[in-house]
């Protein structure tokens, strides 16, 4: 080959050990062979969540000019899609050399796992050594082919054995240690039903049942048996008898196909690597195999400081307004991780991101590179320039940086650590802290803008006291520009998303902007007052501060409480200026903001918080979710659990914390975030930062 070899692989997601254990695999091959892998995370083809959908946009990253191959994780990424529908995903890849991982497609190159021979010779183990009759069998995802074929090897297997189906319940589950537990709770809970095995479609829900059983104080092998599939590291830990399949070995010999394909050096189109099961004790039987490696790691071997920096790095994020100091906070985390290369990019035009972006920070084998061009086309994934500092082949990383319906760039880093959730939590940081530096370069821009008018509408005033013809000429030019501006200040206003109306002195209102209409909710936007929305309470309290602010010119921020057309109680924190025209104050301009949903972004607490209060590693992902935004679907579709996993850990969230409902938990952390850091006062020096005194007007 006369130049370096690139290889890329499509992966719905990195969060599990069955990702990064397929990862590692091909990684170990492409090192070796001085090849780059580029590792692209997209989400599934036609998913249901909106969030997944936003990740889709990688789809198109891999490219002929800069990939030489491809490997696709088939059952992961497209297990929505019938088998129509896969083959003509496959066309996007038409130009390139392709290998399906996992499942075979329309005669493509594949490397595959025998779900089969293995999984059937540990039913025969139990139903032959152990005689078990009564099953609870959990199912993995329904478009999953693996968990398809899993559940049919079993049916057949009891088909074989005689063995009556009404005594087999059949329980769903979604690969995930969270759906045992739940899947075990259905079993005793809402079935009644005792059975002598449950068997497991994957490791991490049989690792899920091991938990809830120990919890009702069921012994196992004792009282119940439980069977798995995978062979991941806590199966040896714990016992678990399980089928060993070659995670590794899967991603390496894809590796090996597809350069083998790239170099015609083999016929060989289809590879299935053998399963076998492992008997230990959680079937009653004596481990045979302790020293046996498990197929992939749910861990990383990382130390605790390595989590703590993560934590620190999102707290840092989120409070940094300037891109340039989220940029230095994220370079100095990534050096304390250990993650050599680096690359964050964003895109010129978030409307056609394929276009150009633009490289904000770039570390390779850790020295920090200025470029001399630092534009380049989306999909060369980096300048040209970066190569002649490239010393050796990587496995990087990929995953697309988005908040809400706004695409804002990608980033590349070294494939450092087993722990797909790093990656993970990574992305979801990084898109927040770089969506609040955009909206601040947003509001700033627009504060300068209306500083320029007022000085401008000063210095043409000046003027105009100098003679009086050049005050008519002015005044009429002054009049039409100012006119101009008015109606390009309130199309602007109408894309802010902050709220703003504009009230004469009598407080009716006479211009507001979208963002305003659907806070108030709104149809009809003539004939409204202000004080008809504002608590009675807090009307005095308003009339006295404009009455400040029009006899002093000083404006300063105020809370006060108002109730929507709806009937709908919200708390605003509110800023108004004079309205001048003709040297004579009209009315007022108000620049407004939800102080609740405000606040709430700023609301995820420290460390120190879930040490206070005893939350599983779950329900603190399920907590963080929730204060991003996530609702209940999306919370589950995120973390592959179901709806009412999700309210039960909310459930168990709100027990912990003594509160009863949303609000009661909102209110809680504020005074928590009160009592330890005087979060109040730290909420109201951001927004004294992004809406600067505009008092000179």
């Amino acid at each position: 080959m006369n130049k370096k070899l690139a290889f890329g692989v499509i992966f719905d997601w990195i969060g599990s050990p069955y990702h990064t254990g397929i990862i590692s695999g091909i990684s170990n091959f492409t090192l070796n062979k001085d090849i780059d892998t580029y590792c692209f995370i997209t989400g599934r083809i036609n998913s249901p969540n909106d969030w997944e959908k936003k990740k889709n946009l990688l789809f198109y990253f891999p490219t002929k000019e800069k990939i030489d191959g491809l490997i696709i994780t088939c059952p992961s990424v497209s297990n929505i899609l019938n088998e129509k529908e896969v083959i003509d995903f496959l066309k996007l890849y038409k130009d390139l050399p392709l290998v399906t991982l996992g499942m075979n497609v329309n005669d493509y190159p594949s490397v595959e796992i025998d779900n089969e021979n293995g999984f059937k010779n540990l039913l025969e183990h139990l139903f032959y050594l152990h005689k078990v009759k009564k099953i609870a069998f959990i199912e993995g995802p329904a478009g999953n082919p693996e968990a398809r074929i899993r559940k049919q090897v079993f049916l057949n297997s009891v088909k074989e054995h005689n063995i009556d189906l009404k005594s087999i319940l059949f329980v769903d589950g979604d690969f995930s240690i969270l759906s045992g537990r739940n899947a075990t709770k259905k079993i005793f809970d809402e079935e009644g039903f005792f059975p002598e095995v449950i068997i497991s479609s994957n490791d991490q829900m049989a690792l899920g049942v091991l938990e809830e059983l120990e919890y009702r104080k069921i012994k196992v092998p004792d009282q119940i048996l439980v069977t798995g599939f995978d062979n991941v590291d806590l199966s040896v830990d714990k016992g678990l008898t399980t089928v060993h399949q070659p995670i590794s070995e899967l991603g390496y010999k894809s590796a090996e196909l597809l350069f083998n394909i790239i170099n015609k050096n083999s016929k060989e189109t289809r590879i299935i690597l053998p399963t076998h099961p492992i008997f230990r004790t959680s079937c009653g039987c004596k481990e045979k195999d302790v020293l046996f490696e498990s197929s992939m790691k749910i861990k990383p071997l990382a130390q605790e400081t390595l989590l703590e920096k993560m934590n620190d790095m999102g707290e840092q994020l989120i409070t940094s307004f300037e891109l340039k100091k989220q940029i230095n906070i994220f370079e100095e985390s990534m050096k304390f991780m250990g993650v050599g290369t680096f690359f964050l990019a964003s895109y010129e035009n978030p409307d056609k991101p394929f276009d150009n972006s633009r490289i904000i920070s770039a570390v390779i084998e850790n020295k920090k590179v200025a470029l001399r061009e630092d534009v380049f086309k989306t999909t060369n994934l980096f300048p040209e320039e970066i190569n002649k500092y490239r010393k050796s082949a990587k496995t990087y990383i990929i995953q697309g940086l988005f908040h809400g319906d706004e695409q804002i760039g990608f980033f590349m880093m070294d494939f450092f650590v087993t722990d797909g959730m790093i990656y993970e939590t990574v992305r979801q940081k990084l898109s927040v802290a770089l969506r609040i530096s955009s909206l601040i370069g947003e509001l700033k821009d627009y504060s300068q803008n209306l500083e320029r008018l007022v000085e401008e509408k000063t210095k043409d005033l000046k003027k105009i006291n100098q003679k009086l013809q050049e005050e008519i000429n002015v005044r009429k030019k002054m009049e039409e520009r100012l006119k101009r501006s008015e109606e390009k200040f309130k199309d602007i206003a109408n894309f802010l998303p902050t709220i703003i109306f504009e009230t004469d002195l009598n407080f009716k209102i006479e211009f507001i902007n979208q963002t305003g209409v659907d806070f108030f909710e709104i149809e009809e936007k003539n004939k409204l007052n202000l004080l008809d929305f504002i608590m009675e309470e807090d009307r005095e309290k308003i009339k006295i501060y404009c009455e400040d602010i029009l006899s002093s010119n000083n404006s300063n921020f105020k809370e006060f409480r108002i109730v929507t057309k709806r009937g709908k109680k919200q708390t605003l924190l509110a800023k108004a200026l004079p309205i001048i025209k003709n040297k004579q104050i009209k009315g007022l301009r108000w620049s407004c903001m939800d102080l609740k949903s405000f606040t709430n972004s700023f609301l995820i607490p420290e460390e120190t918080f879930f040490k206070k209060y005893n939350l599983t590693q779950r329900q603190r992902e399920v907590f963080l979710l929730l204060l991003e935004g996530y609702k209940v679907k999306d919370i589950a579709s995120k973390l592959f659990i179901t709806e009412s996993t999700v309210k039960n850990h909310i459930s168990a969230i709100y027990d912990e914390m003594g509160v009863k409902n949303k609000t009661e938990f909102y209110n809680a952390l504020k005074e928590y975030q009160l009592k330890q850091f005087g979060y109040e006062s730290f909420i109201f020096s951001v927004l004294s930062y992004l809406i600067k005194d505009e008092s000179s007007t």
